[in-house]
């Protein structure tokens, strides 16, 4: 592994700080691998508005970055990513919103984008 990246929000970099330590490997904060952005308050019923975010792409809940932003970003940065690192093996932390609307874009997705976003933050593999 030659790089890490990282969202500059604080439970990502925690995520890769023990790797980073151990293989002396630096970390890359790249502010496109945050988290969509959402209002800062509690929401009663979270996995709902998140199905709705995500199966309504087109019809974006009050205050939530947009699913094409999110998506557009997100494929930009990795993108950069890929061309910097061709023949070198990287990690990138995000968050769940935003790797799952990447990981949807991709052309060997199938399935359920919700389904796919539980599976990220479930920690359970939906192949």
């Amino acid at each position: 592994m030659s790089t890490l990246y990282s969202s500059p929000e604080s439970k990502a970099l925690a995520t890769l700080r023990p790797a980073s330590a151990t293989h002396g490997l630096k970390i890359e904060e790249d502010e496109r691998l945050r988290e969509a952005r959402r209002p800062a308050r509690w929401i009663g019923d979270y996995e709902g508005d998140v199905r709705r975010y995500l199966e309504h792409a087109g019809d974006p809940l009050e205050e939530w970055e947009s699913v094409p932003e999110v998506r557009a970003r997100m494929v930009e940065c990795i993108g950069e990513i890929s061309m910097r690192h061709p023949e070198e093996t990287v990690a990138v932390c995000g968050h769940g919103l935003a790797l799952t609307l990447y990981l949807s874009s991709l052309s060997l997705f199938y399935g359920n984008v919700f389904d796919l976003w539980r599976s990220i933050v479930l920690h359970r593999s939906p192949w």
